[in-house]
């Protein structure tokens, strides 16, 4: 919650993501439906709780559950998913699944300058090139600040002068900064480390902005910036290089795994010139990964079935209102297993 400079990190550069917050609306509560990828990634896809399947997503797949592609591809989108996947048929999902036409798994660039993620962002805009002239929805999905954080030297020295103040962050913070003592690493080169990782996908995310820009669609393309669930714990014997993972909070106690705050509260913007407010910080509406898709449905004027899906329209809180949600959020620690 706490990584991104618009979002309080003292020591951050994300010049691109901040664009986006001053170009569009950051809700500072909205939570991811699930503490791990899979969970998290059901929930956005398909507006339904994941223990509502009866069987594990990452094993099984969707299992016929209605999915936002589904959805938009039947009213003619062109459809396209690039990056991590985490959403059953793991190793090689056929093109078509869940009506996404054009499937890349890929994983993290190794030693490249532009990041980890510059593959998946490469391949992105390629998608959005052939694909300018009609609708279309995409997901980019990438792998930072996921374990191992290891940016190119390049991304590293921008942040060689950082030293790091321990007083800048809070208390739950300090447990963190505790493990890495503990481990015999450096804060301070942790920090450099991890930070240089989220450089790298701010770069790609100004050159994404950049060709949407080019080709004259910015101003009539969605865009949602978010994370699958909080910052990683540093954790000895899951992890390689575990005492670079210093992604921060906010303030907020837990982490990934968890279901404190800490680990289902992330940053979220969104960005749609001419319809949602520029500039805005909703600090009042709760939103959940379960509202992407009556949400982007409802902007997009495509009919759905409201007792499908357990998500909530949220379109009138995008486009500018404060209001509180209508149903609660729930979590479950209960796993399928088929």
């Amino acid at each position: 919650f706490g990584d991104l400079a618009c979002y309080g990190h003292p020591y951050a550069k994300t010049p691109n993501i901040d664009r986006l917050a001053a170009e569009g609306t950051s809700f500072v509560r909205f939570y991811v439906t699930g503490a791990t990828c899979n969970p998290s990634r059901t929930g956005l896809m398909t507006s339904r709780h994941p223990a509502s399947f009866p069987n594990y997503m990452d094993d099984f797949g969707l299992q016929n559950a209605t999915t936002i592609t589904d959805l938009l591809y039947a009213e003619g989108y062109s459809t396209g998913h690039m990056g991590k996947w985490h959403l059953g048929q793991e190793n090689d999902p056929e093109q078509g699944t869940y009506s996404i036409e054009d499937i890349r798994i890929m994983s993290r660039s190794h030693n490249d300058p532009g990041g980890k993620d510059a593959v998946i962002f490469n391949s992105s805009i390629d998608f959005i090139e052939q694909h300018k002239d009609r609708p279309f929805y995409l997901n980019v999905w990438g792998h930072v600040a996921h374990s191992p954080v290891e940016p190119h030297p390049d991304l590293v020295r921008e942040f060689c002068d950082v030293t790091v103040d321990r007083n800048d962050f809070g208390y739950w913070t300090q447990d963190k900064f505790a493990d890495v003592d503990r481990l015999g690493g450096n804060v301070d080169d942790g920090m450099r480390h991890y930070l240089a990782d989220l450089w790298g996908l701010d770069l790609q995310i100004g050159l994404l902005m950049d060709k949407l820009r080019e080709l004259d669609l910015d101003k009539n393309t969605i865009v949602v910036f978010t994370s699958d669930h909080g910052a990683a714990p540093v954790m000895e014997d899951a992890q390689s290089l575990p005492t670079r993972m210093m992604g921060v909070m906010g303030g907020l106690r837990g982490a990934k795994h968890t279901f404190y705050e800490g680990g289902i509260r992330v940053p979220y913007i969104v960005r749609y010139p001419g319809h949602v407010p520029s500039g805005k910080v909703n600090h009042l509406s709760v939103i959940s990964g379960f509202d992407l898709l009556p949400t982007i449905a409802t902007l997009a004027k495509v009919k759905y079935d409201p007792l499908f899906f357990e998500g909530e329209d949220m379109s009138d809180v995008w486009l500018g209102s404060d209001r509180a949600r209508t149903d609660p959020l729930f979590y479950s620690y209960s796993r399928t297993d088929g």
